[in-house]
């Protein structure tokens, strides 16, 4: 039996370029002066437990949560969860598995929101 985990959600509307989008995520090139890094602050986090999501335009909120990993087993939670933010309308999303950095729910993070973190089980 597995043992479960937790999922940090970001959505919201993405307005920058997809140049914009790599770069904040890109821990790789630019340490922790990354975006990310500086607004979580950590010095670093795994790329492999990330994963994101690029609509290509601004739709309902639930239609970028089923792209969400594992969003079947805490769809509602992340739905109510949006809601009490007012996120409606999303163009991207991002995830992280299992992060420990400093992360506030209804912060924003590149123009998405922070909404939570879901357990789930792989």
């Amino acid at each position: 039996m597995t043992q479960p985990r937790r999922i940090h959600v970001w959505i919201g509307d993405f307005r920058g370029t997809d140049a914009d989008w790599v770069s904040y995520f890109d821990v790789d090139e630019l340490g922790s002066a990354c975006g990310f890094c500086r607004d979580a602050g950590v010095d670093w986090f795994d790329l492999d437990m990330v994963s994101s999501y690029n609509a290509g335009t601004v739709m309902p909120v639930e239609d970028v949560i089923i792209e969400v990993p594992y969003s079947d087993q805490f769809e509602d939670e992340v739905l109510a969860a949006c809601r009490s933010f007012d996120v409606t309308e999303a163009s991207h999303c991002f995830t992280i598995v299992n992060f420990d950095g400093r992360v506030v729910p209804g912060s924003n993070y590149l123009g998405l929101t922070s909404v939570g973190a879901f357990a789930f089980s792989a």
